[in-house]
């Protein structure tokens, strides 16, 4: 365990407080426990770990201050501790973070230094809560009632001051209802408002001609479609909606389908249902240029990154052009989910290396889960390993090449889709070329889909 460099425990319900032992993993960098059940205060041994980059510990119920000694940490990075009950001065050192110092919803913080904190007061920094690296507060003198005090008098404005409270209390619970009210209402509203874009003939192709795209919300997170023509003059969707319905007087034909279902179908399959070779190369290049069309900045459409590309993404419509679905649903999904999600394409080898340390996509990150899925689509498997690695390294083609083909295959283009996928999937995202490069060399590789 002195080795350990990552200790991710987040997500697990994790109750009682954070091990002082922690401090004794001197490699570790880091350390992510938020959206757990966590008690008690920040321990002070957390500012041992001299490797640490990154330490989140947002959303548990921490309480008391923050350790001086983990402030200064000369390698810290990231640290986010919002959505707990911390209390006392913020440590000026960690200023010098930036943007890379969470701590909202923090209501007892206070610090002249920072944005959101209010000014510490004597009460703020003689919290009741005990302090995680100075004197125990059990060691503190407490603040005795002298004897000359006129209890009973004092009690009356007590009882004065609790009836204005309560007074206080209904109203403020009245009016808390009438603002949920408010809200349900306008959400009720917002649910059934039809959201609709006509698109022009040929982008509407991909559908029915000249349809119109009218649907409404269906109970779960709704996305706009945006389309980009594919390499070949076809329809690629970028951005998709997880699930639709549409109005009745539309027509059952005026909404998208994808009789295909997705690309995950069509592996660990047999031979009647694989797909043959120009189809995997018109596969291929369609979902490239869907990834081209979001990574490009034009038409005052920002850079967008996917952030969750995966076969299952890849919808496969009748015509076989492949749709990339859900762009952009982690800003949307609870963290739950969305951890969830990461958990699953990380098993699936879709997880770039450098999301670990940073807990950030960006458009290397795209590129290299859309060198995984060329692995997927060239073996024919869900699941690639060393051996599908080395296969395409020195063009073994029995190794990384679907068996289902038998043969019916060019071996000059299968070597070059298998040195693309090696280049999208290199460890460092430096050596990984962009997507623009991409398909560049895959639009040098003959097509002869029919």
């Amino acid at each position: 365990m002195s080795n350990l460099q990552v200790l991710q425990l987040c997500y697990n319900k994790l109750t009682g407080s954070i091990p002082t032992r922690l401090g004794s993993l001197k490699k570790l960098g880091v350390l992510s426990l938020q959206s757990n059940q966590l008690s008690g205060a920040i321990p002070a041994s957390l500012g041992d770990l001299i490797m640490l980059n990154r330490l989140d510990l947002s959303f548990n119920h921490l309480f008391g201050s923050i350790p001086v000694k983990l402030a200064v940490l000369p390698l810290l990075k990231v640290f986010d501790i919002r959505n707990n009950t911390l209390s006392g001065n913020v440590p000026l050192a960690l200023k010098r973070l930036d943007e890379g110092f969470q701590y909202a919803n923090n209501a007892e913080l206070c610090g002249l230094s920072f944005p959101s904190p209010g000014i510490c007061t004597a009460s703020a920094q003689n919290s009741n809560q005990p302090d995680p690296f100075g004197a125990a507060s059990s060691h503190l003198p407490s603040k005795d009632i002298p004897e000359s005090a006129n209890v009973q008098h004092n009690g009356g404005h007590q009882s004065r001051k609790s009836q204005s409270a309560a007074v206080v209390g209904v109203v403020c619970l009245i009016v808390a209802i009438a603002v949920a009210g408010l809200f349900s209402f306008s959400w009720y509203r917002r649910q059934k408002q039809i959201i609709g874009s006509a698109f022009d003939s040929g982008v509407a192709r991909l559908s029915t001609d000249q349809a119109k795209e009218v649907c409404r919300r269906s109970g779960s997170p709704l996305m706009s479609l945006e389309y980009s023509n594919g390499w070949d003059g076809s329809t690629v969707a970028t951005k998709c909606i997880s699930k639709i319905s549409c109005r009745a007087e539309e027509g059952a034909s005026s909404c998208m389908t994808v009789s295909n279902g997705s690309l995950l179908h069509y592996f660990n399959t047999t031979t009647g249902k694989a797909l043959d070779w120009p189809t995997r190369k018109y596969i291929i290049k369609g979902i490239a240029k869907g990834i081209e069309y979001l990574h490009k900045n034009q038409n005052n459409k920002p850079t967008l990154v996917h952030s969750n590309i995966s076969a299952e993404k890849v919808l496969i419509d009748q015509h076989y052009n492949p749709l990339l679905s859900d762009s952009g649903l982690h800003k949307l999904l609870a963290d739950g989910i969305v951890f969830s999600t990461l958990k699953g394409s990380a098993a699936m080898g879709y997880l770039a290396p450098e999301y670990t340390p940073t807990g950030r996509f960006t458009e290397k990150s795209d590129v290299y889960a859309f060198g995984m899925i060329i692995f997927q689509i060239l073996s024919g498997k869900s699941r690639i390993t060393q051996l599908n690695c080395h296969g395409a390294e020195i063009s073994r083609f029995e190794d990384f090449i679907d068996a289902n083909l038998a043969g019916k295959f060019k071996e000059s283009e299968a070597a070059r889709l298998g040195e693309v996928s090696l280049l999208c999937t290199h460890e460092s995202p430096n050596h990984r070329p962009d997507i623009g490069a991409v398909m560049q060399e895959l639009n040098d590789i003959p097509s002869s889909f029919c």
